[in-house]
């Protein structure tokens, strides 16, 4: 017999789906307006910055939900390729340079080896990074550094800023007895999407896989760290 029940689930992956989909439309729309603004009113185009800042925040809370429902139900797959490195890192950068350049933070992007290539879904690496970037943005005091390294065979992209660093609660975040609070949070759930999709990057060969991890330095800021096999 038919029945007429909903799998909620799917309901809510399918509106987050619209949601996230509008908001992308309201998002393009102020960047049209903030770059009008930006010569006969720079005050207001600043002020606009912060609301499409919050606006992207928002669409990644939505993103990272239906990710981790993907993820779940085995919906996403990475698709790896061979890029280079920089490009993945000053891509990201780019992606929020006026509203770094509006609040005064400097970038860095370094590399020992400017042509060093991996293997990536570089996709889903860029969502991750720029997601971490969106928070550094609001955290740091003025300075933001990209940097990558091999070590172990892994690569290493880091994310630095000069901030206070991150919340005890926020370092345990992914513990199983972290707060549900802190789990759900914003950057709680970015946190979390960005350890899932790490995952999904494996080495079968070396059996190694993706990871995560949150650091505050000894010197003072916070650094996000992206291990890829």
């Amino acid at each position: 017999m038919a029945t007429d029940k909903l799998d909620m689930a799917t309901v809510l992956a399918s509106t987050v789906h619209d949601v996230k989909n509008s908001l992308g439309l309201i998002s393009n729309q102020i960047e049209e307006v903030i770059n009008q603004l930006d010569q006969t009113d720079p005050d207001a185009s600043n002020k606009l910055r912060r609301l499409h800042m919050e606006s992207n925040r928002i669409n990644s809370g939505l993103s990272h939900m239906l990710g981790v429902y993907r993820i779940d139900n085995k919906l996403l797959h990475p698709s790896l390729e061979e890029v280079l490195v920089l490009d993945v890192l000053e891509d990201a950068a780019a992606r929020y340079a006026s509203t770094m350049q509006s609040q005064n933070i400097k970038v860095t992007v370094e590399l020992e080896d400017e042509d060093l290539t991996w293997y990536m879904d570089p996709s889903l690496v860029d969502h991750v990074l720029t997601n971490i970037l969106t928070n550094a943005i609001r955290y740091t005091k003025d300075w933001i550094g990209l940097s990558a390294w091999v070590e172990d065979d892994m690569l290493c992209i880091a994310i630095d800023d000069n901030g206070n660093g991150y919340p005890d609660a926020l370092l345990n975040c992914l513990a199983p007895d972290a707060s549900l609070q802190v789990k759900t949070s914003s950057t709680g759930l970015g946190i979390y999407f960005a350890s899932r999709i790490a995952g999904l990057h494996r080495d079968d060969k070396s059996q190694k896989q993706g990871k995560i991890a949150l650091i505050n330095k000894a010197d003072g800021g916070a650094r996000f760290a992206l291990w890829l096999p």
